[in-house]
């Protein structure tokens, strides 16, 4: 069974893992501390509503914690949105994170995809807006959108959310990626607009939390939240969990130190990507996106010759509106970086000494 997602290092045992996109710094310590904390207190149950750790979230975005339901990551999130709300018809872009269409699917959702265009560097425009019709009920926008690094603005998503709202559809967004982005704006400020908005926010990411698994769902509607509430099992989010996520709420120069570093890895990363095709006369196409990750075409064989090379990439052939040559690698840490500009400049030099 061909594994969806990145991050499948036990499969790669000893290899750089530059297919899932966790932030390379870690989780900050103080973090780590408070998961501990939760682990010596495991002998009792957790918080069933999550008290402290929604009031903490409430905090740092500025928002009532009735709005805010807790999950086992995002992805638990999304499965309860679609079986709370059994939409009949859904639309999703293409390509884009593949739980949506699997969540729609489990629930017999008609699902519509909105192909994104390579040639508009995978930026969603106005058709996409134009396909939410009545006969829509919900609206998937991943902002930045994986795995493409697309990210839109805050008016997009306010006119995505208007006609949503005008044809009676649920928008969903999810930002599960949004702090990697220095001065990005959330769309929590339209919370208090609209009631048909759902916005979903991982602690998985940004925190370095992806074995404690923690997601946060905003919702413009309270009852929204009570609604969702009553489809999650009691104790979802572990002990360990909540106070992890209660000691991230306080990290905010990790957040900013990391959209930094993110920022100037980056641009070198696909500098040097780019170089290392060219020197090879290889194409190699590399997408300027604005999240930990970067989206590039090239060769079918880079990614089994860059595990050669020790180097895991994520082979994104099963993404809808993808197909096989595209690639997508986290932005790691300087060093690393280097290291898969290496492995990859290695696999060009061996696409083009095959092809003679």
């Amino acid at each position: 069974m061909m594994n969806k997602h990145g991050g499948d290092i036990y499969g790669y045992p000893g290899v750089v893992d530059f297919s899932a996109n966790i932030n390379y710094l870690g989780m900050p310590q103080a973090v780590k501390a408070a998961a501990m904390r939760g682990v010596e207190e495991s002998v009792h149950y957790p918080q069933v509503a999550h008290r402290q750790l929604r009031h903490a979230v409430a905090k740092r975005y500025h928002i009532e914690e009735e709005q805010i339901l807790c999950g086992n990551g995002a992805a638990e999130l999304i499965y309860c949105l679609v079986e709370a709300l059994q939409p009949k018809r859904a639309l999703v872009m293409a390509p884009s994170f593949s739980e949506y269409e699997e969540a729609l699917d489990s629930c017999g959702c008609e699902v519509l995809r909105y192909l994104l265009k390579k040639e508009d560097a995978f930026c969603p425009d106005e058709g996409f807006i134009r396909q939410i019709q009545p006969s829509i009920d919900m609206v998937f926008v991943c902002n930045p959108n994986n795995p493409t690094g697309g990210l839109v603005s805050i008016c997009y998503i306010e006119e995505v959310c208007r006609m949503c709202e005008k044809e009676g559809a649920i928008l969903v967004v999810d930002e599960s990626f949004l702090e990697f982005v220095s001065q990005a704006v959330s769309a929590r400020a339209l919370l208090k607009k609209y009631e048909n908005i759902v916005i979903l926010q991982s602690f998985t990411k940004i925190y370095a939390m992806a074995g404690l698994r923690l997601g946060c769902a905003f919702c413009g509607k309270e009852s929204m939240v009570e609604l969702l509430q009553k489809r999650l099992q009691p104790w979802n989010v572990s002990l360990p969990a909540q106070y992890a996520g209660i000691a991230a709420m306080q990290e905010k120069e990790y957040v900013e130190a990391s959209a930094q570093l993110i920022a100037r890895e980056r641009e070198f990363l696909t500098e040097q990507l780019r170089l290392a095709g060219l020197e090879n006369g290889v194409e190699l196409i590399v997408y300027e996106g604005a999240a930990n990750f970067l989206l590039f075409y090239g060769p079918e064989l880079l990614w089994q010759y860059c595990l050669e090379e020790g180097v895991l990439l994520r082979d994104c052939s099963n993404f809808e509106g993808l197909g096989k040559g595209w690639f997508r690698t986290a932005v790691r840490g300087h060093e690393e970086n280097g290291r898969l500009i290496e492995a990859v400049r290695k696999a060009c030099e061996r696409c083009r000494q095959k092809r003679r």
